[in-house]
């Protein structure tokens, strides 16, 4: 796990080594372990190190080998694989890193090597005989990768803070996602970021740069929609097919040169991986954040896994009065407004780890966009149940109340006030800074609610945060449920085998019962890194207000005083997170 920079000279514009080492240190928190550069006509790599595999010299970057040069960051999980298959072609290794498997790979297959890994990457290729950038970033996007063309530089880096080492780097506010992310909460779900000009590669893209005719294509190699459903698969194939696949993809992510541990949440997504990867390898060490107030402390979930199992556990309790002090760091850090405190307690987790000297940490995310683990996921299964299963429909529903202990009349009403609440007028922002507001994909089933929240609103924030609350630390996070063989079998499942008597994550339930504590098998409710905010806000009135009251005159233009007669914490937090980022970046609002 590392960090990279990619920089083209496009004119008489200087690229300067002070402006590669000034772009390449920005991100050393991604990589403490060795710092490395390459220059060659018109362009330069830069790489930061965090050593996982083969630690020695022989992994440092930028790698030059089989005729191509990388800057690298990400795992190939079945690297050893890839390796043996190209000795068998002639192919000789000077490392046992996976690198230089990359390295081979595209020499020997071309563009097309990507296809054969599973893992999550981002690099960037200089192809020598081709005189050709080649770039590429997994199949969901899980390591990042930014890209800023101007008439001077074309860059490529793991974190848009590294552009304002740029000479022209201005930065400029993106409205429209700006006013996504006030409005109504949105961020990350286009390739745009709130830097005008500043975009992500897609997720499941290469991109080819001619060096020669400095020229710039981006095509995908990997579309999860065409993956069909197949409706003849039954419940108990579906359910061994999980148990083989679920068991490799955390078997891999457990291969590694350093400490690995996990996080422990106490949820069920967590607690899958902690079982199995104590069944596999006996000994773990797992992080978890507790709290003393009630509703947010999972410590009996937490504590049943540790019993079942025999892990080592270590807790944190995130200190919320101490929030503040950080903010600004994890602003930068995140190179986002911080959408909700509770990343908070996901840093501190990571922090734990780091403490612990853990450098490699598994972790869940992703289990509940393919495994129908939100509760929006009820709205298409009963709606299809009405048209496909009408007979079936009443008992969904009886037990659907009696899981979540709520009355028809009760659900109803919030169901309503939920409704009204999404059509209450916008007044807290300036009618001249409203935009055109991105509208989410039509959802009328399990799988297109998945592939929305794979794709576009959901997963792409969530593993921004993941990324950047462990890189801060150092501690390289890796996703079993994104491994993209699981990811395809349960997008191939029929719907009818995500909920069951009204419990999401049936597969996963029922697939690994036999390893879980009972109370994590039967748990429904769905946490998260909950934190207790509401609470904090109102012990910290004066902070809130303080922080409004720089907002209304930061910001002018964008957020009106009537932000001051708003109770509603998450839409207070983003006006206060998004003010903090405007003047941590110094980026200009209105220009």
């Amino acid at each position: 796990m590392c960090g990279i920079t990619a920089v083209v000279s496009l004119s008489k514009s200087k690229l300067s080594k002070e402006i590669m080492q000034n772009m390449t240190q920005a991100i050393a928190h991604r990589g403490p372990d060795g710092e490395g550069f390459y220059y060659s006509d018109g362009f330069a790599f830069g790489h930061r190190r965090l050593s996982i595999i083969d630690l020695s010299d022989k992994g440092a970057q930028p790698m030059s080998a089989h005729h191509n040069v990388i800057t690298y960051n990400g795992e190939i999980y079945n690297y050893q694989v890839i390796r043996d298959e190209l000795m068998l072609h002639g192919y000789q290794f000077a490392s046992n890193t996976d690198t230089e498997v990359v390295l081979a790979a595209y020499d020997f297959w071309g563009e097309k090597c990507v296809r054969k890994f599973n893992g999550m990457w981002a690099f960037v290729i200089f192809d020598i005989k081709n005189n050709k950038l080649f770039a590429s970033r997994d199949r969901f996007g899980i390591k990042p990768f930014y890209w800023r063309k101007t008439k001077d530089f074309f860059a490529m880096v793991s974190e848009p803070k590294q552009l304002t080492f740029l000479p022209d780097w201005k930065p400029i506010l993106n409205k429209r996602r700006a006013f996504d992310f006030l409005s109504v909460g949105y961020h990350m779900h286009t390739l745009e970021t709130m830097f005008e000009g500043v975009y992500a590669l897609p997720a499941g893209s290469n991109m080819i740069f001619d060096l020669a005719g400095k020229k710039m294509d981006i095509y995908s190699y990997y579309d999860l929609t065409q993956v069909k459903t197949d409706e003849s698969m039954t419940f108990s194939e579906a359910i061994d097919s999980f148990k083989t696949l679920f068991e490799d993809a955390v078997r891999l992510r457990m291969i590694s040169d350093v400490k690995s541990g996990s996080a422990l949440s106490g949820g069920l997504d967590s607690s899958s991986i902690v079982c199995k990867m104590a069944q596999l390898k006996g000994q773990v060490e797992t992080i978890s954040a507790c709290f003393a107030e009630e509703g947010y402390d999972e410590r009996p979930w937490m504590d049943a896994v540790v019993e079942k199992t025999d892990v080592v556990s270590f807790k944190t309790f995130p200190d919320l009065e101490e929030f503040p002090k950080e903010l600004d760091r994890m602003t930068w850090l995140h190179d986002e407004p911080i959408v909700w405190p509770a990343l908070y307690t996901q840093y501190q987790v990571f922090s734990k780890a780091k403490a612990q000297n853990i450098s490699v940490m598994l972790d869940g995310q992703g289990a509940d966009e393919v495994l129908a683990g939100y509760p929006k996921f009820y709205k298409p299964y009963f709606k299809n149940l009405l048209k496909k299963s009408p007979l079936r429909l009443p008992r969904e529903f009886v037990a659907f109340f009696q899981l979540h202990s709520i009355s028809p009349k009760d659900a109803f009403r919030q169901a309503a006030a939920f409704a009204k609440k999404g059509k209450q007028k916008i007044n807290w922002l300036d009618a001249s800074f409203a935009q055109a507001s991105y509208q989410r994909k039509p959802e009328s089933t399990i799988r297109e609610v998945s592939l929305n929240l794979i794709s576009e609103v959901g997963l792409p924030a969530l593993l921004h945060y993941e990324d950047r609350n462990s890189m801060a630390f150092s501690v390289e996070s890796r996703l079993p449920f994104l491994d993209y063989r699981l990811v395809e079998l349960l997008i191939k499942m029929p719907d009818r085998f995500k909920i069951k008597n009204a419990k999401r994550k049936s597969i996963l339930r029922e697939s690994l019962k036999d390893i879980l504590p009972v109370e994590v098998y039967t748990r429904c409710d769905k946490m998260g890194y909950e934190t207790p905010f509401g609470e904090w806000m109102k012990r910290n009135d004066d902070f809130i207000r303080r922080e409004l009251d720089d907002a209304i005159l930061n910001l002018k233009g964008i957020v009106t005083p009537a932000i001051l007669t708003i109770k509603e914490p998450m839409v207070i937090w983003r006006i206060i997170a998004f003010n903090r980022w405007v003047k941590r970046f110094g980026v200009e609002c209105l220009a």
